[in-house]
């Protein structure tokens, strides 16, 4: 399994702050084994696709390259990836409805 078969193009370049373009080379520099021009990060995301799921792809995307968690806590950060982790098994709109219910106070 390749990254491809996880997650779309348009998906990572948005996680990785990369151009469609950019991914596209890199997958294909990758594929015919030219790792000097890909960056670190983005071989090991590829390495790391042959065996996880999208929500594996995605925290590290966020872990790696987000700008959102930057900012975060340690706490907050621990939520974020608690979320992204278990997406599957959770009612994503009880969960906003929450949030924005908690802020209201």
């Amino acid at each position: 399994m390749f990254i491809t078969d996880i997650i779309s193009i348009t998906e990572l370049s948005r996680l990785t702050g990369k151009s469609r373009p950019t991914i596209y080379k890199y997958i294909n520099d990758y594929n015919v084994g030219n790792y000097d021009d890909i960056p670190f990060s983005i071989i090991e995301l590829f390495k790391m696709s042959a065996s996880c799921s999208k929500s594996d792809v995605i925290l590290y995307c966020h872990k790696t390259y987000g700008k959102n968690t930057q900012a975060c806590n340690e706490k907050t950060q621990e939520v974020i990836e608690l979320i992204i982790k278990n997406n599957a098994k959770l009612d994503i709109g009880k969960l906003k409805t929450f949030i924005l219910e908690e802020l209201k106070k």
